[in-house]
């Protein structure tokens, strides 16, 4: 379509010529008969590129016609193979995907883009279209020398079972509609990869970006279940939240065992409406060989609580950097040997044990402290915001940063 609206576009454009863009309605013929191609008079094309490909063309071809782009969206130039993508997370921006505004077109080449701007018929004797605007609902007559249809097509849904709950994604607009949907009814699921078990539910922190959604996220590496019994398993668990109304959007989890109950349990929640810190009043079953005085799905509650009301701050693994570069020492409350094993690069070792001791010959300005897996550090900020320091931890500690800075190498 779009070599077909290239070489309309090659012909005589002297005149005014108005190029009518996605139509998503019957267009009403007036005068018993839809227009049709003429010779040099009047074209057709079709698709959202090949209608601004025609437009372009023509402006190149002739600096004086009065060329008038008519589309119904709201956006007129789109990479809409990228939709996907966006909605994946993989394009952060939605900005990316829009190629040209009808600023910038006006800007570049003079051209006047209506959007929001729907056709509904077409007089070929008069030579007038008949447009309404959607954002007033204004209706008026346009006319034009010459009329190059382009309105694209409208996505085929098919009739089977349980389609009312399919989703199209075609325009700029679409992936609102899903993630709306989304957010309304959230998915769960869990598979099983070379003896892990992965659970997700939600939303995760790539499609909050997508949206432009505010939010935080809280890593937290605990065991199944009480660590004294026999055979307890690590898992990981990342919960996001709303900082401001505490609503969960999503959470994943990753162990061998334990990771479908808690996915579960705050799949449940988020169906209830309950926000993060409400995670950690749950009475959930405990006995030592099942779970924790304090399950994981608690933890995730307490620390979502005290970030949510200030009580402590955190850096994500990669904001570090960033922190670092701003002028944050970083400190690492584990024991000489754990230290030994494996730290941050440019962090200093003052174990727990031993922090209030030598509080005072840290370096000046902010901290960033960490320890394991982000239990101890909590101990740590707090005693060093007691005497004073501007501190935050580093979520999901060194196990977080370590597997995270590897997966992103």
């Amino acid at each position: 379509m779009i070599s077909s609206a290239r070489r309309a576009a090659s012909a005589s454009v002297t005149g005014r010529t108005v190029l009518v863009g996605t139509v998503n309605t019957v267009l009403t013929p007036v005068g018993g008969r839809h227009p049709r191609p003429c010779g040099r008079g009047r074209w057709a094309a079709g698709g959202v590129a090949g209608g601004m490909s025609a437009a372009t063309r023509l402006r190149r071809l002739d600096e004086s016609a009065e060329i008038v782009v008519l589309e119904r969206s709201g956006h007129v130039s789109y990479a809409n193979c990228g939709l996907p993508y966006h909605l994946g997370g993989v394009i952060a921006e939605r900005d990316a995907l829009l190629l040209q505004t009808p600023e910038s077109l006006r800007e570049r080449f003079a051209l006047d883009v209506r959007v929001r701007h729907e056709v509904v018929g077409v007089d070929a004797a008069a030579r007038t279209v008949t447009v309404r605007d959607l954002a007033s609902g204004e209706v008026y007559a346009e006319t034009y020398d010459h009329l190059v249809l382009s309105p694209g097509a409208a996505p085929s849904v098919p009739d089977v079972p349980g389609v009312k709950r399919a989703r199209t994604l075609r325009t700029v607009e679409d992936p609102d509609a899903l993630l709306g949907a989304l957010a309304a009814a959230p998915r769960t699921a869990i598979v099983k990869v070379f003896g892990l078990t992965v659970a997700v539910t939600g939303w995760n922190g790539k499609r909050a970006r997508a949206a432009g959604r505010d939010h935080r996220v809280v890593h937290t590496h605990p065991a199944s279940h009480a660590g004294y019994y026999p055979g307890a398993a690590p898992m990981a668990l990342k919960l996001v939240f709303d900082p401001g109304s505490g609503e969960i959007p999503g959470a994943q989890a990753v162990g061998t065992e334990g990771v479908d109950k808690r996915v579960d349990v705050i799949a449940t929640a988020m169906r209830a409406g309950l926000t993060a810190p409400e995670l950690a009043d749950l009475e959930l079953a405990y006995a030592p060989p099942f779970g924790s005085a304090k399950d994981p799905v608690n933890m995730l509650g307490y620390v979502a609580a005290n970030l949510a009301d200030g009580t402590t701050q955190s850096v994500q693994w990669h904001e570090l950097e960033e922190a670092v570069a701003a002028g944050a020492h970083l400190v690492d409350v584990r024991t000489a040997g754990e230290f030994a094993a494996g730290h941050v690069p440019g962090a200093v070792n003052v174990p727990l044990d031993e922090l209030r001791e030598h509080a005072g010959e840290l370096p000046a300005g902010p901290l960033v402290v960490y320890c394991g897996v982000g239990v101890g550090v909590h101990t740590a900020t707090r005693l060093l915001t007691g005497l004073g320091r501007r501190v935050a931890n580093l979520d999901g500690g060194y196990a977080t940063w370590k597997t995270a800075t590897a997966a992103a190498a």
